[in-house]
């Protein structure tokens, strides 16, 4: 029971405590009233004849709450200086750096002036009034056209005090005719009476700004009066400098666009241009409106706020300037080198604004909107109409922080049979579209809006733009046709001259190159099938001059007795004849064979013969000069000899070949200059491709040109006796014995030369036990002439000096009979037994034959250099030496294709921007006061649609009471 009575006793006391804050909540007002109010602030600024002004700050201040002191912090910016301060409490005069109510004190830093009072204690209901008065210096802007009084009279930084009423009056030192007085405000709805004044001395202008309104916190009520530079003795001031002289810098705060498509596709553009000043100033626009996508651009129009822009010819505030520019029909083009559809900007068309506005100064903005109607904005397609608008123009040189589209469709069009892309759609309640961007846009940045909507959305017709882009767009398509054709006439043509000749160059070998087929005559020959010389034979197998030939004529004198020949190290040779030799002269071998002298032997012979002093051994390096002069005579004795074996002399098939290969890669590199000059930019790189196959022919005629020199029947068969005697040569362990290799050795080892076994003789002669050839001599055999004969003016070699490894079994010295010097016989041949074994000697005779071949091919090459210039590439690579050494160059280009790029079409695109320059311009006096008085009557005025909350001015700071 207790339980109960003490839980009915908490409950009662619960209810009573919430019946108690019930009526405490009702009996209170709905909401309190601010402690202070601004029942009134008043300015009076009164300029002095010395050009400084004296500000009087009136404050009637209502208190509902105990405060006894206030604060005031004054910019020093955009001054020389803030003096004078006093501080009143209705007539009471304030002491400075006093003590307790009745003071103020003063303190000064780089930025403001700051102002503390102290006064008598508030109750709730006072009203008092606080003057607070200072004279500023260097506060006048100055100009050639005038000068400007801007101050901001009531603050914006209140400590959220309301201002209820406000009037602020400017008071010049004499009187002003009305046109040459300009004046405006900024902050609240305003006001402004200007009226003459008579004090003691003079008359005075006035001009009375006064609010229309109550002045929220945060808000200045700023005002700004112009008048002529005669009134006062103003100079300019260092912050005036820096200011007007500041580069104009600016930011599109938003760039909104309202669009109206109508029923006959026209469309209605409204522009809306919020602006902000960060540093100098602004006063002239532009903006391009290019009809490259469009037909026409009509009924232009410019505002600021409810300020409309007056059409002019000239510069003047408020107006603005059209120049039109008519669209040319040749503004778009096909251009077939670049394969790419040309537009002309020039050409295109377009409508330049340029409009002049009051200055925006640093801290102000304002929006400013252009509208215009577009005739021919639409393309039309067969199943769609489509609109791209380029809603934020690239030509700029600001920022956009934001911008929107807003589409307003015909009533027949449903907005969900319409495409928006370019940014983020949200349909309206008034069955618009707002399309907006994600974020800022950069300077230079476009943004297009594409809109797909049917096909029968509107009535327009097919726009003239379009039809000249149709028109254009079928000459590309007939010159991609052509472009075709010619590069399947081009490739093809030259696939089909690749095989064509191909195949011919195959057939031409076939039936003008290649030997007849004849059954082998044997698999060797143990002898020589004939008597043919062994440069000949050479000749019959290489088909040409080789240095193995040339090589086999030197051991062929010897074979014949007219030369010794050591080949211990390099070669060396002594002259046994003493006259020179006759072609078809018979001589007897050494070994007793009758010979007939070839016309080449004889021409060789005859050409070494001075080099050679009689049985005087001589180096072959040393008459390598005399042999390279004998090598074309000797080659040609050699072709007549040799002609009876071919069609055609080989050197002359293959130059004639070689000669028709060159003039066709020739051919084939100027018709691909031309080629490519004429159309490579047209079809590409296979203009040259017909060119390139016949180069390519060219060099494969070249090349087959070393394959044209035909054998006739019978030098097929005699080549394939050699072959059989070469066959023999290289298996002569096999085939023969030691007889038989000695007899190779002494007879027929120029034969082994030309054929190219010379190596492989010696090494298997050597195996077999022969003796060194009796043409050749050592160290220790030397055949000479008497001792009474001074035929030997160098040294007899001994076997210290012998390059090669001597015989360990010495055979003694075969010494010549002493002839009469003139007519000296052959130095008598040693008999086999006398002569040295070739034990240890094959390798060194061998790599002795194979240095001198390689000489005598350096030789040959530089004989025949005089015929490799006889060829169109001889005579061009001996053209281009001439160049160089004459310091010429050449260069060649090369054409480079481009692919046909068709650009997208969207309209509205072109350029906008802002400029403004010093101040001190004259466009400055009179943009600098936009609003003016032609007499001394009253007008309520406000900024045309500008926020001027933070333009520059001295004045403002902060206000409070504590």
């Amino acid at each position: 029971m207790k339980k109960w009575v003490r839980l009915h006793r908490q409950l009662l006391l619960i209810g009573l405590l919430l019946i108690i804050s019930l009526a405490n909540i009702a009996a209170s007002p709905a909401q309190s009233a601010p402690p202070i109010t601004y029942e009134r602030y008043d300015v009076a600024i009164n300029l002095q004849p010395n050009g400084d002004f004296i500000v009087r700050e009136i404050q009637q201040i209502h208190f509902d709450g105990t405060f006894h002191t206030a604060n005031a912090q004054i910019p020093v910016a955009l001054t020389a200086g803030i003096q004078d301060i006093k501080i009143y409490e209705g007539d009471q005069a304030y002491q400075l750096d006093g003590n307790g109510p009745g003071s103020f004190t003063v303190n000064t830093d780089s930025d403001f002036v700051i102002i503390n009072w102290e006064y008598n204690y508030t109750h709730s209901g006072d009203l008092r009034t606080f003057t607070l008065e200072y004279r500023v210096k260097g506060g006048l802007w100055v100009y050639p056209q005038g000068n400007i009084l801007e101050w901001r009279a009531v603050p914006a930084e209140r400590s959220g005090i309301v201002v209820e009423n406000s009037a602020v009056t400017v008071t010049l030192p004499t009187a002003v005719a009305a046109d040459q007085l300009m004046y405006t405000a900024y902050g609240p709805d305003f006001t402004t009476v200007v009226t003459d004044t008579q004090n003691v001395t003079t008359t005075q202008s006035q001009v009375v700004f006064s609010a229309n309104e109550p002045i929220p916190d945060g808000v200045n009520f700023q005002v700004q009066v112009g008048f002529p530079t005669s009134l006062v003795p103003a100079e300019k001031q260092a912050w005036q400098d820096r200011e007007d002289t500041t580069q104009l810098a600016y930011r599109f705060l938003r760039l909104d666009t309202d669009l109206t498509l109508n029923p006959d596709g026209t469309l209605l553009v409204n522009e809306a241009q919020q602006i902000a000043v960060d540093a100098g100033a602004l006063n002239r626009g532009y903006r391009t409106l290019s009809t490259r996508f469009l037909d026409t651009i009509d009924q232009v129009s410019l505002r600021e706020g409810d300020q409309v822009f007056t059409e002019a010819s000239t510069n003047c505030t408020y107006c603005l300037q059209i120049t039109k520019t008519p669209r040319s029909e040749d503004w778009v083009a096909y251009d077939a080198h670049q394969r790419t559809t040309l537009i002309d900007d020039q050409r295109a068309g377009r409508i330049n604004l340029d409009w002049q506005l009051p200055a925006l100064v640093r801290g102000e903005k304002t929006t400013l909107n252009l509208q215009y109607r577009v005739t021919g904005a639409l393309q039309q397609w067969p199943d769609k109409q489509e609109l791209n608008w380029t809603a934020v123009f690239g030509e700029r040189q600001a920022r956009i922080e934001a911008a929107t589209v807003r589409l307003h469709l015909p009533s027949s069009v449903k907005f969900e049979d319409i495409t928006i892309s370019g940014g983020n759609v949200e349909r309206q309640s008034d069955n618009s579209v707002l399309i907006s961007t994600p974020g800022a846009i950069p300077e230079s940045r476009t943004w297009v809006v594409k809109v797909t909507l049917p096909a029968n959305a509107t009535l327009a017709d097919k726009a003239q733009w379009q039809q000249d882009l149709a028109r254009v767009a079928e000459v590309a398509r007939q010159d991609e046709i052509r472009r075709t054709q010619f590069k399947l006439g081009f490739g093809g043509g030259a696939l089909i001259l690749l095989v064509v000749g191909v195949a011919g160059i195959y057939a031409l070998w076939y039936s003008r190159g290649r030997d007849k087929p004849i059954p082998a005559v044997a698999d060797y020959l143990s002898e020589p099938p004939s008597d043919l010389p062994p440069a000949i034979v050479a000749y019959l197998i290489d088909e040409s001059p080789t240095p193995k030939g040339a090589l086999a004529s030197l051991f062929q004198l010897a074979t014949l007795g007219l030369v010794w020949v050591r080949m211990f190290g390099d070669i060396k040779l002594k002259r046994e004849r003493e006259a020179e030799l006759t072609a078809g002269e018979t001589l007897t071998t050494p070994t007793g064979e009758a010979v007939q002298i070839p016309g080449h032997l004889a021409v060789l012979f005859n050409a070494l013969r001075p080099a050679l002093p009689h049985r005087e051994e001589m180096a072959f390096y040393q008459i390598a000069s005399r042999f390279q002069i004998a090598l074309p005579r000797v080659y040609a004795e050699m072709g007549m000899e040799a002609s009876r074996f071919f069609d055609e002399l080989p050197d002359e098939a293959r130059h004639r070949w070689l000669v028709l290969g060159q003039w066709m890669v020739i051919l084939g590199v100027g018709a691909a200059a031309v080629f490519t000059v004429w159309l490579r930019w047209y079809i590409g790189w296979l203009a040259v491709a017909p060119a390139v196959a016949l180069a390519l022919l060219g060099f494969g005629v070249m090349g087959v040109s070393y394959l044209m020199p035909r054998r006739t029947n019978a030098g097929v068969e005699e080549a394939q006796k050699w072959l059989a005697f070469r066959n023999y040569l290289r298996n002569l362990k096999q085939y023969g014995n030691v007889a038989e290799a000695q007899t190779i050795l002494d007879r027929y080892f120029a034969y082994a030369i030309a054929l190219n076994v010379e190596n492989v003789v010696l090494e298997q002669a050597e195996a077999l036990g022969g003796q060194v050839p009796i043409w050749s001599y050592t160290t220790q055999w030397i055949p000479q002439s008497s001792p009474q004969s001074p035929q030997h003016p160098h040294p007899r070699p001994s076997e210290s000096t012998n390059s090669g490894p001597i015989s360990p079994s010495p055979k003694p010295t075969i010494t010549a009979p002493t002839m009469p010097d003139n007519s000296p016989p052959a130095a008598p041949r040693p008999s086999l037994s006398e002569r040295p074994s070739l034990s240890g000697l094959s390798r060194q005779l061998g790599d002795a034959l194979t240095s001198t071949s390689q000489s005598l091919g350096n030789l040959l090459s530089t004989a025949a250099g005089d015929m490799g210039d006889q060829t169109p590439f001889g005579a061009i690579r001996g053209g281009a030496s001439a160049v160089v050494q004459t310091g010429g160059d050449v260069a060649s280009s090369t054409l480079d294709v481009i692919g046909d790029i068709l650009e997208a079409a969207s309209s509205g695109d072109g350029g906008g921007g802002y400029s403004g320059g010093s101040s001190s311009s004259s466009s400055s006096w009179s943009s600098s006061s936009s609003h003016s008085s032609s007499s001394h009557s009253s007008s309520s005025s406000s900024s045309a649609g500008r926020d001027s909350s933070s333009r520059r001015s001295g004045g403002g700071g902060s206000r409070g009471f504590g």
